[in-house]
This record gives C-alpha cells, sequence and structure tokens, in this order.
C-alpha cells in the first residue's frame, strides 16, 4: 500500500483540472488515451458521492461497471459510450440523459428520490440485463430501445400510458403505480412477468399476447377480464378489482390463478377451463362453483364467500396433490358433517343438498356414512351442526 507521502508526490506531478490529475483522485487505474482526448478503462469506474456537478473526463469504453451515484449530475456528458458491465446514476438531480452510454452489457439504473428526469431521450440502444427508472418524474416511456435483455423497471412514475416501452422483453416488465389507464403501446413480448398492479385501469386491451411467466393486475378498477393475454406460463393474479365476471381469462394457467377480494363477484363464469396450480377465490360474493375450472392441479381455495352448495367442483382434482378450502361459507357446515377430504364428491354425487329449500337430507347423510363407515350422528346433533339450512328425512 502507497504510503501519503507517495500520494503528495503523485499529485504534485499532475496539473490540476487534467485528464492524469482526476483519474488520480478518483482512483482510476489501467486506462489508455484516445486521439479525441477520452480514455478507455479495463476494468470499473466508481465515482459515486464525489459531490460532482458533471462528469469530469470524457469516457469512450469502460470493460467493467460505471458507477456514478449519488453526486450532482444534472445530465451524463462525458459518460462512455459503451460499458461492459452495469451503469448507475442513481441519486443525481438528472433533468436529461444526454451523454449517457450507447450501449450497456449490464443493467442500466436512474432514479432515486432527487431525479428530475422528464424524458427517456437519449437512452442507450442497448441493454444486456435491466433497465430501471423506478420513481423519476417521467410521464411517458418514449425514448426507450425497442428491446431489454432481461427486465425492464418504470413503476413509481407518473405515465398514464405505457406509449413507447420497449417492445420486446426478455424477462420481466414492471409498471406498478403509474396511474395507468391503458395497456395500449405497451410491450408486444414479455418472456418473464408482466406487472401492473396499482393502476387506474378498467381494461386489460393492450395486453401481451403472451406472457411467459406472471401476469399480476391486482388493485386495479377491472370489471371483467377481456383483453387479457391469450398466453399466461404461471400465474394469473387478479385479486383486488371490481370483477363482476371472469370473462375474458385465457383457456389454460400454467400456474395459479387467483380473484381473491373482488367483492361483486358472483360468479365463475368465463373463469380458465385448466389451471395447472392452484385456483383461489377468497372474499368474494360466490353462491356457486358453477362455470369454474373444469381441471385444478392445485389446491382450490374458496373461503369466506357465500356457497350454498358444490355443484361446479372441478371434474379433474388430485386430492393427492391439493387440498379443497371451503370455511365460512354456509355449505361448510355441511361438508363438515363428512369428515373426509373428498366430501364434497359424496356430497354432490348423492345429491345431499336441495340447493333451491336450501334442505339436507338426512337419509342420503346416513347412506354416506355407511358407504365410507363412518358412525352416524343422531338427528339432533346434526340439526345442531345446521343453520343456514333445514335438517328432513
Amino acid at each position: 500500500m502507497k504510503k501519503y507521502w507517495e500520494f503528495i508526490k503523485e499529485h504534485k506531478e499532475h496539473k490540476e483540472g487534467s485528464v492524469e490529475w482526476w483519474c488520480w483522485l478518483l482512483r482510476i487505474n489501467n486506462y489508455t488515451h484516445n486521439e479525441d482526448g477520452s480514455i478507455d478503462v479495463n476494468g470499473d469506474v466508481d465515482i459515486s458521492n464525489q459531490s460532482l456537478n458533471e462528469i469530469p473526463i470524457k469516457f469512450n469504453h469502460v470493460s467493467g461497471s460505471f458507477i456514478c451515484d449519488k453526486n450532482y449530475l444534472k445530465n451524463l456528458v462525458n459518460a462512455p459510450n459503451t460499458i461492459g458491465g452495469k451503469f448507475s446514476a442513481t441519486v443525481n438531480p438528472l433533468t436529461s440523459l444526454l451523454g449517457g452510454p450507447k450501449t450497456v452489457e449490464g443493467d442500466y439504473f436512474i432514479g432515486g428520490g432527487v431525479c428530475r428526469l422528464e424524458s427517456l431521450e437519449h437512452s442507450p440502444e442497448w441493454i444486456g440485463r435491466d433497465y430501471n427508472i423506478t420513481d423519476t418524474n417521467i410521464t411517458t416511456l418514449k425514448g426507450c430501445p425497442e428491446k431489454i435483455g432481461r427486465n425492464f423497471y418504470c413503476s413509481s412514475n407518473d405515465l398514464g400510458t405505457l406509449d413507447g416501452a420497449p417492445k420486446i422483453i426478455k424477462g420481466d416488465f414492471y409498471c406498478n403505480y403509474c396511474e395507468l389507464e391503458t395497456l395500449v403501446g405497451g410491450p408486444e413480448e414479455v418472456s418473464g412477468s408482466f406487472l401492473c398492479k396499482s393502476n387506474k385501469l378498467r381494461t386489460l386491451d393492450g395486453a401481451p399476447k403472451h406472457i411467459g411467466k406472471s401476469f399480476m393486475c391486482s388493485k386495479n378498477y377491472l370489471e371483467n377480464l377481456k383483453g387479457s393475454p391469450e398466453h399466461i406460463g404461471l400465474n394469473f393474479i387478479c385479486n383486488n378489482n371490481k370483477l363482476t365476471s371472469l370473462e375474458g381469462s385465457p383457456h389454460r394457467i400454467g400456474g395459479q390463478f387467483s380473484c381473491s377480494f373482488n367483492r361483486d363477484l358472483s360468479t365463475l363464469l368465463g373463469s380458465p377451463r385448466v389451471v395447472g396450480g392452484a385456483f383461489l377465490c377468497e372474499n368474494t360474493n360466490l353462491k356457486t362453483l358453477e362455470h369454474g375450472p373444469e381441471r385444478v392441479g392445485e389446491d382450490y381455495v374458496v373461503n369466506n364467500n357465500s356457497l350454498v352448495g358444490l355443484n361446479g367442483f372441478p371434474y379433474y382434482f388430485n386430492f393427492d396433490k391439493g387440498f379443497f378450502f371451503v370455511a365460512n361459507n354456509p355449505v361448510y357446515e355441511v361438508y363438515r358433517l363428512i369428515p373426509i377430504p373428498k366430501a364434497i364428491e359424496f356430497i354432490n354425487d348423492y345429491g345431499l343438498i336441495n340447493i333451491e329449500d336450501m334442505e339436507v337430507s338426512y337419509t342420503i347423510l346416513e347412506e354416506i356414512w355407511d358407504q365410507l363407515d363412518i358412525g352416524h350422528r343422531s338427528i339432533e346433533t346434526v340439526e345442531s351442526k345446521l343453520s343456514f339450512y333445514t335438517l328432513v328425512d
């Protein structure tokens, strides 16, 4: 390690304000000069938290990462043209990306509480990994590259629309908390997940047709799911909307489907036919399971509804892989009279419940107990368990 006097000697050898002086001051090593006065750096450059009002050296190429966080930069003039690693200029009062890199092979991070950026003009032409512009002042995505190598983050911006968004996202696309009223103009292809929760969406028109992983549109104002992606590889989460119908859902969901906390949802009409993972519809106003999915691969969860019958339960449901949860529904008091996981099959197959008259047959209940070799309960005991239904012989 160099001693203090050695650093002082080096300092005196460089003219203040020269490229060498700045490189010495900012501890930039392994650099070479170019004819245009710029430098190439073999390795990383970190000039964060240096109270810089501008980037003081003209960079051309940095083989590693270029970090200039927590300064007072208003633009990116003198930033490298090409960067082999990531670029980060967070927590700067940026008003423009002018002078920024053209090619970033790693991540590209802009934003932070003091960022004043209103436009993405002069964005890189290529970003190999993540593009993160969360929490800036931008009102449009115009100026973005056409393609992002991995994830795109533009959450917590007052966008209103996705006009100008990259068309191809090889990873995830995040546009939460953006005051969005439409998805028109957004990406056309998303290989990962698409997250647009906590906006002002009343329609899903404009959503990508193909989502490689999950689609999450919770906490909007959707009344139905028309315009949904046609293919969703994993999960579809549409909780906390104003859904009255599931019309528009894809035919098949690869993972979980969740439409919980839609208080006005009283029917499963339009739901996916096949759900590879769990099906969750809790805290809605369902009175029947009719029109629900025909096949569910994992748990089927409909707690806290108004179900009085279980007709419509999936024909294909593997009780070895999933559980049926129906607590806090009127029908639950009948369901628990048959203490086995497959109670629902016997309730439906034997016609135990007369939904129209809200009656339960004690005779049929005895037949089920006999079939399952379960000890009988007295009429008085069963009647004491029923508050929504009348027990008949």
